[in-house]
């Protein structure tokens, strides 16, 4: 919606309560009133502003149902989508975060003596207002190192290094961008005209050509302001100095030669810049990049291959495709690298939803990121953690790993946030929508070239298409996501299917029963309330996920005092799984056969191996079940061990929680565990991952 929202010049709340009846015109009004806590007499006046600002621009009314509904005219979203609404810039009132980073950017910006007048006549509000901005914007900028200053004789300035002033800069370019009319908010306080602006473009799309790379559309977006920035405090004297050692690596890169295309305006530029600028290409994020054979490069490449390898020994999953996979993160992970190595910031909006919606792929991802964090000799911030989980679980589903479904409708996503949103996205619409055949996502660029055939586009921002078009935000709250979900349902099929939350009846359920097998209940009452819908349970990416305990109640654990072949120790492993129907025998078969002609690596800790095959090799349901022996036994001659596990699963999502118990269990436990020598004794270990 960004591309729409941009569009129309409104205060902050007329401009979200715009955005949510956009978004889903199906929204009664008394919901958007509770969602912003707005009176019904503020939500009139707010729709009244709203459509006041749309006549004057020439564009239709929203009109009002006696539902309390919506009725938005197509022609608006056509010719929204079409051009940008012009207005005076200088009308927009200025909410206090975007004060503080103007003041900032303002700061940044200077060419003159700035006094106190400057800024209010700037931003249209008080002195103390100004005062107190002012205050909140020097606790921010001493983050940055940076401190500011007044006097008489030079007025309000910045004092540190040039280095962090310019990572400040950056920083502010990005929202400052998002805001309505942002690109001219940005030429109107920093003097760069719209030919500069269009001349950065041009020359970053040699550059492109010449790396053989692809910009994200965020980035190519960002980095033309980005450069001329730079550009203009290169032309006032402000010099970056002497830079670190390590920028020196830089030098003999592709990239660094080519940057050179970006200070073409620039005369006799010093060594320095042109270090600095060769960073921006480096730190900026690609649809695709194509992998260089310098030493560092390679480096880099081996964390990815080492990360990739442990991944697969710690989740008990095995990829498809690990060269792909590996220049799939290697395209992420070089700019990231050299973000963590210069200590260049990038917020990730996604942080918080990841580490709860995403928990136990995320802890496993924490654990297999040191060959990362190695070869930096640094420790990776969370942000580009989350990253790299959402990468990885993009991949599982692109491989088809997270189970989904060729039947129904076919669409694609269009995003313009980059990859890593675009994969978060992608992942969610098929989480929410599992009946609809997700084909692929692309860049709004890439989007323009598009050749496969497909029913829906799910798009950021508004496309012109004579396809079935739904807009959606990256990141959107749990009652946003029902409300979308209800919305995309009822449009397609006529009706909301599977409203019924199955965790919220479990709950209702255990306040007045016990329940002894949560999962065979849940399916039970899925086949029960949608018969027609057979495949609901494998469709469900959030489906309940089991706790160690679960998988591995007392019977499905064993203690042999007697030493076993290793083949026949995996068997009476297996057993119950077997006798139970949640695994067939050719299950086991094709673990044995993988031992024998593979030899993979599954020993998760000294002695403990998890045996597994793949999700389509017999798997009913998720199980587990452990063989502990008093002694070592050969398997197959390559491994030694005490403990076997086996562990199966219908996807690669159901175990995780399971799994991520388990190692944690073995990090804290590992001793007591290795002594216990009965059930009781194992079960306690068990347990306590539980408490």
């Amino acid at each position: 919606m960004r591309g729409v929202i941009e569009s129309v010049n409104l205060d902050e709340r007329s401009k979200n309560v715009f955005d949510t009846i956009l978004n889903d015109p199906m929204i009664k009004g008394s919901e958007i009133e509770k969602k912003f806590s707005l009176t019904r007499k503020q939500l009139s006046y707010t729709l009244e502003k709203i459509n006041d600002v749309l006549k004057s621009e020439g564009y239709p009314r929203i009109e009002r149902k006696k539902t309390g509904t919506f009725i938005v005219p197509k022609q608006l979203y056509e010719q929204m989508g079409d051009q940008m609404i012009s207005i005076d810039a200088s009308d927009y009132v200025l909410n206090e975060e975007e004060r503080i980073r103007f003041i900032e950017f303002i700061l940044l910006s200077r060419t003159e003596r700035l006094s106190l007048y400057h800024f209010i006549s700037m931003l249209k509000v008080s002195k103390n207002t100004i005062l107190n901005d002012m205050k909140k914007a020097q606790m921010d900028t001493r983050n940055y190192g940076i401190d500011i200053q007044y006097d008489r004789e030079n007025g309000y300035r910045f004092i540190g290094s040039e280095l962090d002033k310019r990572r400040l800069l950056i920083d502010l370019i990005h929202p400052i961008l998002l805001m309505s009319n942002g690109s001219r908010w940005f030429m109107e306080l920093t003097k760069v005209t719209r030919y500069e602006i269009e001349t950065n473009e041009f020359r970053l799309s040699q550059i492109e050509k010449e790396l053989d790379i692809r910009f994200t559309d965020e980035v190519f977006k960002e980095l033309p302001y980005i450069v001329s920035m730079i550009l203009l405090r290169i032309k006032q004297h402000k010099d970056i100095g002497k830079l670190p050692l390590t920028y020196q690596s830089f030098v003999g890169t592709r990239e660094y030669q080519v940057s050179e295309i970006l200070l073409k305006d620039i005369p006799n530029f010093s060594q320095q810049e042109h270090l600095y600028m060769t960073l921006q290409l480096l730190t900026s994020n690609f649809f695709y990049l194509d992998m260089e054979e310098t030493d560092i490069d390679q480096v880099i490449y081996q964390s990815v291959k080492d990360v990739i390898d442990n991944f697969e020994i710690l989740s008990c999953i095995k990829f498809k495709d690990k060269e792909q996979l590996a220049k799939y993160l290697f395209q992420h992970w070089k700019p990231a690298y050299y973000r963590i190595k210069y200590n260049f910031h990038m917020d990730n909006p996604m942080k918080d939803i990841i580490e709860t919606k995403y928990q136990y792929l995320h802890d496993l991802i924490k654990k297999v990121i040191y060959p990362f964090e190695n070869s930096l000799n640094k420790p990776i911030p969370d942000m580009e953690l989350g990253y790299i989980t959402i990468l990885i679980g993009g991949w599982l589903r692109k491989e088809g790993q997270i189970l989904s479904f060729e039947k129904g409708k076919r669409a694609i996503v269009v995003c313009s946030n980059g990859v890593t949103v675009s994969n978060f996205l992608f992942m969610d619409l098929k989480n929410m929508l599992p009946y609809i055949h997700f084909l692929n996502c692309y860049s709004i660029r890439d989007y323009m070239n598009c050749e496969e055939e497909y029913d829906i586009i799910f798009s950021t921002t508004y496309i012109k298409t004579d396809k079935q078009l739904f807009l959606v935000e990256p990141f959107i709250n749990e009652y946003e996501r029902k409300k979308f979900i209800q919305k995309v349902n009822n449009e397609l099929i006529g009706f909301s299917v599977n409203t019924i939350q199955m965790d919220d009846v479990l709950e209702i359920v255990e306040r007045y029963a016990k329940i002894t097998d949560r999962m065979k209940l849940m399916r039970d009452l899925k086949r029960y309330l949608f018969p027609d819908q057979p495949s609901i349970e494998s469709m469900d990416a959030n489906a309940y996920q089991p706790c160690l305990a679960e998988l591995l109640p007392p019977h499905h654990i064993l203690v042999a005092n007697v030493e076993l072949e290793w083949e026949k120790a995996i068997r009476d492993c297996a057993e119950v799984l077997v006798a139970e129907q949640m695994i067939e025998q050719r299950y086991v078969e094709t673990i044995i056969t993988s031992i024998k002609t593979s030899q993979p690596y599954i020993m998760i800790a000294d002695g403990v191996i998890v045996a597994h095959a793949g999700v389509d090799q017999g798997v009913r349901e998720v199980c587990m079940s452990m063989l502990k022996m008093d002694r070592r036994i050969k398997i197959n001659n390559y491994l030694e061990a005490d403990v076997i596990i086996v562990l199966a699963t219908p996807n690669v999502q159901r175990h995780l929680k399971a799994l991520a118990q388990l190692n944690d269990m073995l990090d804290e436990r590992f001793k007591q565990f290795k002594q216990a020598k009965t059930k009781m004794e194992i079960l306690e270990c068990i347990k306590w991952e539980e408490e």
